[in-house]
């Protein structure tokens, strides 16, 4: 059940995690691409990010073509920190300062934007309750995949139950960091195996920030089998995704979003 599928709505082309396929009925889990925004602007596509005029009216055509409302949005706010929030009514969106999300109420669409930075979600088919993170090497390297998971089971999920995706985001073919990067990942994680390569060119190390947040997912007692990966580089694939490396941080945002569906 690794890697994704493309499914085009109009103009509008998302990306669906194949270890979710089996509840497509009862939740909602898609990557949003470039392709079908409001804004005609050479470049600027389908921007979910924050700031851009023609967000709003993206928003609202992501929702048509997912079929659900299209005024009920809360997203993350995000600052590459640990804080995760719950929609269950008892928080009001949109969620300032945070970089997680549980969702737990049927009819919003939740999420987290993002230019190469990976998404890491999580559903819990037995109590009904889904969650999203964004997961940059800050969020990577401070474990933001077992974080999630945890407040998953504090809110009653077993690690057993859960189904998660780790991925996509900018591949170990396109990331390279310094020294001292490099350093913090392979003094905290040097029991996970291989994810530091050298660089071609000898300058840094190339780091595989996917294969370590699904080594995260394991840890915190999600079963290997219930993992899937994003399967691709969004810097490889700019005609799809938005990237922050690639393009030199004068990007749009491509979104990892998430709804639970009400019972029939």
């Amino acid at each position: 059940m690794d890697g994704m599928y493309k499914e085009a709505v109009g103009e509008i082309l998302l990306y669906r995690w194949k270890i979710f396929r089996p509840w497509e009925q009862e939740m909602t889990a898609v990557l949003t691409t470039r392709h079908g925004g409001a804004s005609k602007a050479p470049g600027a596509g389908l921007n979910m990010g924050l700031g851009d005029e023609a967000v709003e009216e993206n928003r609202r055509r992501v929702a048509a073509a997912l079929g659900l409302p299209e005024n009920r949005w809360a997203m993350c706010r995000q600052v590459h920190g640990l804080r995760i929030r719950a929609l269950s009514g008892k928080e009001e969106p949109p969620f300032a300062d945070c970089d997680g999300v549980i969702i737990d109420e049927p009819g919003w669409i939740s999420g987290v934007q993002l230019a190469d930075c990976h998404p890491v979600l999580l559903y819990d088919p037995v109590n009904h309750v889904a969650a999203a993170a964004h997961a940059g090497w800050r969020g990577t390297l401070s474990e933001i995949p077992r974080l999630l998971t945890e407040q998953m089971v504090e809110r009653g999920s077993r690690p057993a139950n859960l189904y998660a995706a780790a991925g996509p985001g900018i591949g170990q073919c396109c990331y390279t960091v310094g020294e001292d990067v490099a350093a913090l990942f392979a003094d905290k994680f040097a029991d996970r195996g291989s994810f530091l390569v050298p660089a071609a060119d000898g300058a840094g190390w190339q780091l595989n920030l996917e294969e370590i947040n699904v080594q995260s997912l394991r840890a915190a007692g999600v079963p290997p089998g219930q993992i899937g990966r994003g399967g691709l580089c969004t810097a490889c694939n700019l005609k799809d995704f938005y990237s922050h490396r690639r393009e030199h941080g004068l990007t749009g945002r491509y979104a990892a979003l998430m709804a639970v569906h009400a019972p029939n």
